[in-house]
This record gives C-alpha cells, structure tokens and sequence, in this order.
C-alpha cells in the first residue's frame, strides 16, 4: 500500500488525473481512475480515520477530483458513476460511524468536511443541461443520467445524518441564491437536492425557518411556462417538493396559498400537469382542514379548467380526489353535500360523453370516457373517507355518526352516484376496465366506519355484485370485491347482512359449478375460495348451513381439488380456507354441529390433500401455507393422528423415495 500511495503522488498520477477532469475520457485515463478508486475502497476507513494525515488528505483530494471531471454525467463523463459509489461508501461508514457515538472522535470532524465536499460536487454534477442537449440524446443516455441522479440523492439523503440541519440550511441558501441571479440550472439543482431531503424533514426550528425563507422567496415565479428562459425541468421540480414537503404545509397553513395557486396553474402547463396533481392531492389529503375554508374557490378552478378543454385522465382522478378530501374536512354533512354535487355534476359530464360515444359505436372513446368517469368517482369516494381521529369501539351496536346519509338529501345523493355507475356499467357490460374501475367506487367506501356518500347500503353493493357472470371479464375482481364487503361488515360493531352473504355465497357457488376445474380459471377459484374464508370470520352459519348441503359438499371438495392441483394461488387460498375452518372459534349450537359433521366427513380428504403437498407435490415455497391446516388439525381434532396416518400409508402418496419407517417418524414428530 505504501507504493501505492507513492506511486499516486508522482507526476505521471497528476497527469493522468489532470486528463480526466479535462474531460479526456480515453480508455486508460478510465482505467486508471477507476484503479484509483478501486485503492479508494480497499483503504476507505483508514482514509476516513486519518484523514488529516497529508498522504490521506492528498489521496482524497484525488478522489474529489474524480467527481469533477468535465462533462455531463454518464453522457460524457464515464468515471463520475464509478466515484459516487465510493463517496456513497464513504458516507456510509460516516453514519454507521455516527450511530457507533463516533462523532466525539478527532477524526469525525475533518471527515465530516469531506461529506460536505461531496454534496457541494454532487449539486453541479446533477445540473441537466439545456433541452437542446438533452434533446439530442438516445435513451441509454438519459436512463444513465436520470439513474445518476437518483443515487446522488440517495446519497444527499444519506448524508443528513451526519450533517443534520445545516444541510437544509445550505440547499435553501443555494436556491435562494441562484434564483437571484437567475441561474435555472442551478435552482433546479438544488431543489432536486431538497427534495431528496424530504424524507429526512423532521420539523425542527432550524430546517422549518430554512423552508419558510424559501417559500417567502420569488421561487413561485417558476410557473410561467418559459418565462426569462425558466426551464421546465425547475419549475417541475419545484411541483413535485411542495408535494413532499406536505408535513411542512400542515403545520404552516399560511404558506398553503401560494403554494396551491402556483400548482393550479401548473395545470395548465402540459409538461407539469401530472405531477402538479400528484402534489395537489398530496397537499389536499394532508391538509384538508387548513383548505377548507378555500373550497369554493377550489372546485371554481376545477369547473374552469375542465371547461377550458380536455385534460389527462390521470390529471383529473387526482385533482378531483384532492378536492374531495378538503369536501371532506368540512364541519356538516350538509356543507359537504352541497360541494360534492358540484364534482357529481363534473362527473355526470363525462358519464353523458360515454353514453354519447356508445350510442354513435365509438369503442374505445366510449371506453375512455367511462372509465375516466368512474376512476374519478372512486377516488372521490377515496378522498370522502375520514381520519380515524377518535377511538372506535368495535364492539359497541350503536351507529356511528350522522343520520344524515340515510336521509332524503344524502340518499339521493348516494342514489344519484349508483345510477352514474350502473349507466356505464349497463352500456359496456363486458369491459374489463369498466368493470375493474366500477369495482373500485364500490369499494372505496367499505373501509369506513361511518356513513358516508360512498358509504354504500350492502344491498345496493350486493346488487351490483350479483348482475356478474362467471364470464363476465375481470370476474376475480368483482369476487374480491365481495370481499372486502363481507369483511366491513365483520366486526362486532358493524350490521350483520347474513342475506347478502348468502345470495352472494349462492352466486359464487354457481360460479364454482361453471368452472368445474380450478385449472380452468384459477384466478376466478382462488377469489371463490378467499371468499369462503372471509365468511368464517363473522358469517359462519351461512356458509355451513348452505342449502342444499350436497351443493355445499361440492364447494368444499372443489377447494381440496385446488389444494391438491398444482396451480399455487387456488393451492394457498385452499390451504387458508381449511386452517380457518378446521381452527374456528366455537359457533352457536346448529352452526357447530354442521362444522363437526363437516370435519367428520371430510377430515380423511383434508389430511390426504395435505400430505400429497407435504409428501413432494407442493413448492418448498408453499409449504409454510401448507403446514398451517396440518397445525390447527393437530391442535384441535382428535382423529388428527388416524386420518394422517390414512394419508401416509395410502397408495396415492406421491413420493416413493419415503418408506414406511420415515412416514412413522414423521407421524410421531408432527403428533408430539
């Protein structure tokens, strides 16, 4: 190492050295860097720990150097990737180094300088050039570039241990700094560095004063589109922190105007108008109630921007779930009804250019119209749902919240949203992307624990459930969504709706009858069989005293035949199904009964079907799923042992590998 280092500080080393951060770029200059740096690694901590020394100090000032050649990373400068990874390095030692209480060492100090270096080479190294260059590159340059500049904010992001507020502090003073002089690249630069820090943002004084100073700035005078030459990467950037900085927002609500009048506009900029509604509904999730007062004028905007034009799909689910959330923070159900017909009516909009489009045998502007209309419903109904601010008791029968849902004004509303849903359902019954995004509003409502718009009756949900057929495309969706309504209604807390599960449990089991094999549809028996499941949490009488019982007894044998196929998702589903019911909590009398005569039938095909998948039919991935019906027959059936026994020594083991004495053993382990 010694030579090493000697060699490295001989005129032949500054030559090379020098060729690099000129941009001279010729394979052995490259290759030389790079065994400079590949040095560099194999001395990091010694590097780190003596840093002060001259030989340390000299041979990380190289190291520096490396990540200031000239050029654009990746583009031009092929050893810049090569030396983030070592300062990468170097700042992970620095942490792993803060949290071992290092930093009280002599050394810290003086290392924790080079971290700051670092940072400071990264923010000119990140800089994207003009759009003219960045033009002009193929796609394994820009995948280059934008992959370096994610892992120099990893290593921003990495550094705010060591380095804390003072991180912050700087980048703001950067920002702040270049947008005074107007030096685009270097605002973009810092903003970018700054977004990297969000994650880190823990609210302290000194960050929080840091962040107030630049949101007082001129910084929103991004948002014209080519204004003094701004470029649209910065005022993108820009878009995307105040999203990240939503934590900020929350706790200064007076810097919210501005930073939703500059996002407003941003919509209207085509190069921004997606991630400025990813920002908006980040804000308007998290800051609900410090825009509500604002909400008029909110929904204006709306009115006026989607009169103005057509406007992306996704723009418009996220704008519109934004604007629901601050719906929701206001203080009546009245108040909210009044603003959420004003987004119904937006929405209705859509639904007539749907049904127009059908009419005239438009296909696919049919479909796009539809499903934007009811992407727009469900992330309304997603933007409606409350915080859980409150304890809830689950175990208490008396309803929560207003009656006012149930009611003439609220229930028109909820019926009016049902009828938008059923009319483009009706017109295009057999899209699957109709189908997929009418599930979605239907569920968007099912996790709430208090009415609601969205807040569907089980009967209205159950209705729209039933109008499917086992051909109906992404039936396993619609089944999944059955789902989620029995297990919203499973809690103590909640209404019971035995008459919903069972025409639901008919409908399926009618399903299970067309599939006839699992192989045939596994995506479709695998959610049959989840559903199954779902019904032992609350809705156990239902299913086991199915009628007529024969029609029972199929379903169940159809779920041993996915254990016992070689489909994996049927397979753990089953596997699930049966350690639920074979490990119930006890029932009322006649539903215990029917579960005991069940295991007493069945228990023999249940073990068989285990042990085909623990004897070699099963995945070693699986057999974690597997064990877990093999557990609870164990721990809670006293025929366990014979019927395990019958399915070792039965002829249809498939495994011949295993005699008769490892299948006892295995019987006395699993039995202990």
């Amino acid at each position: 190492m010694q030579l090493l280092s000697t060699f490295f500080r001989s005129q032949w080393t500054e030559d090379r050295l020098g060729r690099l951060m000129r941009g001279d770029f010729e394979y052995e200059n490259v290759q030389f860097g790079r065994f400079l740096l590949a040095y560099g690694d194999a001395t990091l901590q010694d590097l780190a720990r003596k840093c002060e020394d001259d030989q340390s100090k000299y041979i990380l000032t190289i190291l520096h150097g490396l990540l200031r050649c000239k050029g654009v990373a990746v583009v031009d400068d092929e050893i810049c990737t090569n030396a983030l990874e070592f300062w990468t390095a170097f700042v992970e030692f620095m942490v792993d180094s803060t949290y071992a209480g290092d930093q009280e060492e002599a050394w810290f100090q003086p290392a924790r300088a080079h971290v700051v270096e670092t940072f400071q080479d990264c923010l000119v190294k990140i800089r994207v050039p003009d759009p003219s260059i960045v033009a002009a590159w193929d796609s394994d340059f820009r995948t280059g570039f934008k992959d370096f500049r994610k892992d120099s904010a990893d290593l921003v992001e990495a550094s705010y241990p060591i380095l804390g507020a003072e991180i912050f502090i700087e980048v703001v003073e950067l920002v702040l700094a270049a947008l005074e002089r107007k030096e685009w690249q270097e605002v973009e630069a810092a903003l970018f560095c700054l977004n990297a820090l969000s994650d880190c943002y823990s609210g302290g004084p000194n960050e929080q004063a840091a962040l107030e100073s630049l949101f007082k700035s001129s910084i929103f005078s991004l948002r014209e589109d080519g204004q003094a030459g701004v470029p649209a990467k910065a005022r993108e950037t820009l878009v995307a922190l105040l999203g990240n900085y939503s934590s900020f927002f929350e706790t200064r609500p007076d810097y919210l105007s501005p930073a939703m009048h500059f996002l407003f506009q941003c919509l209207e900029v085509p190069s921004s108008a997606i991630s400025a509604s990813k920002s908006i509904a980040s804000l308007g999730s998290s800051c609900r109630h410090a825009l509500s007062s604002n909400i008029d004028a909110f929904i204006l905007y709306l009115e006026n921007l989607l009169s103005q034009g057509s406007i992306d799909h996704i723009v418009k689910d996220k704008v519109f779930g934004a604007v629901a959330s601050v719906i929701q923070a206001l203080p009546t159900d009245e108040a909210k009804a009044r603003c959420l017909q004003r987004l119904i009516y937006l929405v209705q909009q859509d639904v007539s250019i749907c049904l127009r489009h059908v009419g005239a045998q438009e296909v696919s502007e049919a479909e796009e119209a539809g499903t934007t209309a009811l992407q727009c419903l469900s992330s309304i109904g997603k933007g409606m749902r409350g915080f859980l601010e409150a304890a809830i008791d689950l175990t208490s029968d008396t309803p929560r919240g207003s009656l006012f849902w149930d009611q003439v004004e609220g229930a028109t509303l909820q019926a009016q949203i049902v009828g938008l849903v059923d009319a483009i359902c009706g017109s295009m019954p057999l899209n699957g992307a109709v189908i997929e995004a009418a599930c979605s509003v239907f569920k968007s409502g099912l996790s709430e624990t208090t009415p609601g718009p969205f807040v569907f009756p089980a009967h209205v949900t159950t209705g729209f459930l039933l109008k499917s057929q086992v051909s109906t495309p992404r039936v396993g969706l619609v089944v999944a969504t059955a789902c989620s309504l029995i297990s919203s209604h499973s809690n103590e807390g909640s209404t019971r709706i035995d008459g919903e599960a069972n025409a639901l449990l008919a409908h399926f089991v009618g399903f299970i009858q067309q599939l006839g094999a699992p192989e045939n549809d596994p995506d479709v028996a695998q959610n049959c069989i989840d559903f199954l499941t779902r019904l032992l949490s609350r809705y156990a009488n239902v299913l086991v005293q199915f009628e007529p019982q024969s029609l029972l007894q199929e379903v169940l044998i159809f779920t041993l035949r996915c254990m016992a196929g070689v489909d994996i998702l049927p397979k753990r589903a089953s596997a699930t199904f049966w350690a639920s019911f074979i490990g119930i909590d006890p029932q009322p009398d006649v539903a215990q009964s029917a579960i005991n005569n069940i295991l007493e039938h069945l228990g023999s095909s249940v073990a068989e079907a285990i042990i085909i998948n623990v004897g070699g039919h099963a995945a070693r991935s699986d057999l974690d799923t597997v064990a877990e019906p093999l557990k609870r027959m164990v721990f809670h059936h006293v025929k366990a042992k014979t019927w395990l026994a019958q399915a070792l020594f039965n002829p249809n083991f498939p495994s011949a590998k295993v005699n008769d004495e490892q299948k006892r053993l295995f019987l006395q382990q699993v039995m202990l």
